[in-house]
């Protein structure tokens, strides 16, 4: 073994190698580091961008008629969790996106009740009209035939999907006629 030098600072048993231990320390605080970064990107998910093709509430009537598609109004709110589940999991998924777009006229309609105070006026005459209480609410009408269907809630991608299409077959059924039998 070559003599020591006097200037090199003195490491364990005379190596120039690091010590197992500070290995360990530098191995566990990336590790924490990492756990730390996971944790947070799960309470902070980036934006989730809408595939969607939403039409202004102003249009949707006129849409509806020309296209003979009924509309689809999705009432929602920023503080709420399952309508940013249901972001995610349909409207942000390009074929469940690309299915809404093609069947339905979608309008997204924004509650602003807790951030300032009240609603724009459009909102707050279609959530009455259709008597939204909870969010997500989504509500499939044909102005055609005046029918309206409901979905209350975010029961899952594959259950509202199913259900928006069974809205969409139910508002396009003309209501039974009553003949008279005299």
């Amino acid at each position: 073994m070559p003599p020591a030098d006097a200037s090199a600072p003195a490491t364990r048993h005379g190596t120039s190698r690091p010590s197992p231990r500070v290995l360990l320390i530098a191995a566990a605080v990336l590790f924490a580091g990492r756990i730390g970064a996971c944790v947070y990107e799960n309470r902070h998910p980036g934006e989730v961008r809408s595939l969607v093709h939403w039409q202004p509430v102003a249009a949707a009537e006129s849409l509806s008629h020309a296209s003979g598609r009924p509309i689809l109004y999705e009432f929602g709110a920023e503080w709420c969790g399952p309508c940013e589940t249901l972001e995610h999991e349909v409207f942000a998924e390009a074929r469940h996106a690309r299915t809404l777009s093609s069947t339905f006229v979608p309008v997204r309609l924004l509650d602003r009740t807790r951030e300032e105070g009240k609603n724009p006026p459009e909102v707050h005459a279609l959530e009455d009209r259709f008597s939204v209480e909870a969010f997500p609410t989504l509500v499939v009408y044909s102005p055609t035939t005046g029918r309206s269907e409901k979905v209350v809630g975010y029961p899952g991608r594959d259950q509202v999907m199913r259900k928006l299409a069974e809205a969409a077959a139910t508002v396009r059924v003309p209501a039974p006629t009553v003949r008279d039998s005299s």
